[in-house]
Parts: structure tokens; sequence; C-alpha cells
């Protein structure tokens, strides 16, 4: 069984990270039972890669499992990041191609993703770590070649950022455009990676994150266990494998997840606009979604005049300026719904919901609409 990642476990890498350790080591500031966690929770992560290597070596190995070790603290007396990881294209992860799973102290989560190393390895000399620079750099250089010739892959790049991903580069949010352009050239400490939090019952949901590691593990085909081999072994192109049945309903869930934390953010919104209008009406807005998904709208709220309005709220994690994000799907029983009340209706577009999200509304009217499929009746 795969090893849980607990609320309890994030909650001590926080508290851990909070500590300045002037010794240079925890003894004396971190009592016996939780240095213990501590090592428990390492030696959970580690089994966790180990599970993904062996998962994955197969079709898209064959990897490295690694994950912290040594002393937990660094040079400056802080805690060192808390993570594990399996990796190709280097012997030293610093310089590898990585999906990783990393303890975010900051934002108290885990962070699963790919991502290129930090080129910031201890104890080798310069020259040897001109060589790995230079390897890492040739890794980001094949990878923006090949995701761009291959289409499925380029697609499948995209459609993560859909699901909430982000693209980073040293710590700071980029657009994809940006991070994958970046990767030709100078790959090092850049990352594509999702938070994730603890559910109601306290902990990281294990189906998830494979639904997580399997969108993100096909970009592993690019890379080769060693850079230094890839004149010798020319690689066949690979199909992507399909998403498993319970990866997809995973997949169904998270975009669900997305649309609730968007109505969420659209009641806050809505709380807040009749509070600095001075309307007030008893129940009012009412999140009418969590009692039925068949009233054809998600929010009803109240205009300036004390009259109900109807609010359909379509939630989307990238950001305006990406041209995805422009398209979203209304059903027929949301769009009859929007014909019947048209005096009475708004749609809320919520964009960026997980960085930077922000409400705008939309005149259907404007907007190109078109049909997508058809209802088809077996007759017998």
């Amino acid at each position: 069984m795969i090893p849980i990642i607990t609320t309890e476990d994030i909650n001590l890498v926080t508290e851990l990270n909070s500590i300045y350790y002037a010794r240079g080591g925890m003894t004396g500031y971190v009592s016996k039972k939780k240095k213990k966690t501590f090592l428990s929770l390492r030696h959970r992560l580690r089994a966790l890669a180990d599970s993904f290597k062996l998962k994955h070596d197969d079709e898209y190995g064959t990897f490295l499992s690694t994950n912290s070790t040594g002393n937990p603290i660094g040079r400056g007396g802080e805690l060192r990041r808390v993570w594990s990881g399996i990796s190709k294209g280097s012997e030293n992860k610093q310089y590898a191609a990585q999906i990783s799973f990393v303890i975010n102290a900051v934002n108290q989560c885990l962070d699963v993703g790919f991502y290129f190393g930090r080129a910031a390895a201890i104890g080798l000399d310069n020259t040897r770590k001109a060589v790995l620079e230079s390897e890492l750099d040739k890794i980001g250089s094949l990878f923006y070649t090949k995701v761009n010739e291959n289409i499925d892959l380029k697609n499948r790049f995209y459609h993560l950022f859909e699901l909430g991903f982000k693209a980073e580069i040293i710590n700071r949010v980029v657009t994809p455009d940006q991070w994958l352009e970046n990767t030709n050239f100078a790959p090092k400490h850049s990352s594509v990676v999702v938070s994730m939090y603890p559910n109601s019952f306290g902990y990281i949901d294990i189906e998830m994150i494979d639904l997580f590691v399997s969108m993100v593990i096909p970009f592993m085909s690019i890379i080769p266990e060693r850079i230094s081999d890839l004149t010798i072994k020319k690689k066949k192109k690979r199909k992507i494998t399909a998403l498993t049945p319970d990866q997809r309903a995973k997949k169904a869930e998270r975009l669900a997840q997305i649309g609730l934390d968007g109505e969420k953010f659209v009641m806050d919104f809505e709380k807040e606009r009749l509070k600095e209008k001075n309307i007030i009406k008893h129940g009012y807005p009412c999140h009418k979604a969590l009692d039925s998904d068949s009233e054809g709208y998600d929010i009803m709220s109240c205009n300036l005049d004390g009259d109900d309005i109807f609010i359909e709220v379509k939630t989307t994690t990238l950001s305006k300026d990406h041209p995805w994000s422009k398209t979203f799907f209304l059903s027929s029983a949301e769009f009859s719904f929007y014909e019947d009340n048209k005096t009475q209706y708004k749609l809320y577009r919520v964009w960026d919901i997980y960085n930077a999200p922000f409400v705008e509304e939309i005149d259907l009217e404007k907007a190109e609409r078109r049909t997508d499929g058809f209802i088809v009746t077996i007759k017998t």
C-alpha cells in the first residue's frame, strides 16, 4: 500500500521550517518524538517515489528514485526542502528531469509535478559542475524541441493548466508559453506543479496524486536515462497512454472541485458587493448549486433594486490572456434557463482561480456559440 501523507506531516514541516537552527542541527530545537515523525515522513516520501518508479519504469523509465537525506538543516540554519522523486537524464538529481513530491511549508501543501533540477549540488568541483550544467541545458533543449514537435505532448502540456498546474521559474509564476520557451536555454530550477491539500479526512488523496503523475509522466519519455547517451540511443515516438477509468474519474472530480472553488469565490464576491451597496436581503446570496445541479444556474443574488438575479459561474485555472481560457461548456439546460431568464441572468467567468482570481461578467449575446454534439436515441 502506498503510504499516506497527512495534515500532521505538513504541519510538522511547517513548524520545523519556522525555526532557526543556529547550531546547524535539530538537536536542542526539536523533540525526539518530532524527529522520529520527521524521519518517518522522509521514509514515506521515498516509498511514494519508489511506488511510481515501479509503476512506470517499464514504459517511461528507467528512473532513479531519490529523496531528501542526511542533515535536514542547511548551512544557513534553515530546514532543507523535504521531498522525494524519480528522475532521468543525469546520475545527479540536481541536474536531471524529475517528477517530484515536495512538502511546501509556506503554502502548507504537497507540490506534485515535473521539475528540472536546481543545479545546486554541494561538493562538486567546478569542472564537474560545468559538465552537469551543460547536460541539464541539453535536457531542457530536448524537452522544448520534442514537445513542440509532438502535438499530443504539446496538448498534454497545456491541458495540465486546466487542472490547476502552474508554471514556475525560480519560484516565480510565469505563463505556460514563457515556461516552455525558457526550457530551451535555461531550464534549471523550473517546474510545472500542482499544489495538493489534505482532504477532509486529513490526508493527501493518493488516487489524485496518481492522476497528476499520470498527466506528467509522458514527458519523461522524451528524456534518455543519461543525456550523454542521446546520440547513441534513438528513441522511437511513443503514444501517450490513455488515463485509466479510475484516473478519468479523478480528473472529473478535480474539474468539479475547480468549478466549486469558483462558485465559492463568486459567493464571496457577491457578499462583498451587496455589503458595499448596503443591500440587505435575508438569505442572499444563496449558493443554489449546493442543493441541486438542475436549477440551470449556480448562485441567486440580487441587483441594486433588490430583485433576484441568477448567476451561472464558469471557472478556469487559466489566465485571461491564455487562448484556451476563452472557451467553456454550457449545457442545454443552462442555455435554456438563460433564454427564459435573460433580464435576470448573469454569467460570471472566474479566471485564474488558484493564482490571481478575478470575476468578469460575460455577455452571452456577444459571445460565439456553437452546437458541439448531438443527442442520439436508439430506436427499437
